[in-house]
């Protein structure tokens, strides 16, 4: 079980998970040893590439600046596409197949993703050590 954890400010090095979008994992099981959320940041260029994905467990943004589009189809026959703006939430459930595109502009959005693993090595192998190396300034390793 994990303790309480102060993530401070610049502690956590971002990862790239596309060209133009630069994620900040504060909470995973390589940080805090979180079971059961993971959550960060993302900060993304106005000319991000996109970046596509298939939903394992629910994710939730807030955008704090800018705006995010979001495509996503069920891979049967729902689809869309939603722009979302500053001060607004996306959800995103599981299963779903997703591409996060730029709107044209710089935006910041606040992520939480619950279920499934916490572990960012799933996602990117090569950023869990530079996070657990980071997670040693927080006490949480």
């Amino acid at each position: 079980m994990a303790g309480v954890t102060k993530i401070p400010a610049k502690v956590i090095p971002p990862v790239e998970l596309s060209k133009g979008m630069n994620t900040t994992y504060n909470v995973c099981q390589e940080t805090v040893n979180s079971d059961t959320l993971r959550m960060g940041v993302c900060h993304h260029a106005a000319d991000m590439a996109d970046m596509k994905w298939e939903g394992k467990a629910e994710e939730a943004f807030y955008v704090v600046s800018g705006s995010i589009r979001v495509a996503w189809s069920d891979g049967r026959d729902k689809h869309g596409e939603v722009v979302a703006r500053q001060g607004e939430q996306i959800f995103l459930p599981r299963g779903y197949q997703y591409v996060l595109k730029s709107t044209g502009e710089p935006a910041v959005n606040v992520f939480a993703i619950a279920g499934g693993s916490t572990a960012v090595a799933s996602i990117r192998a090569e950023a869990s050590e530079m996070l657990k190396a980071a997670a040693t300034q927080l006490g949480a390793s």
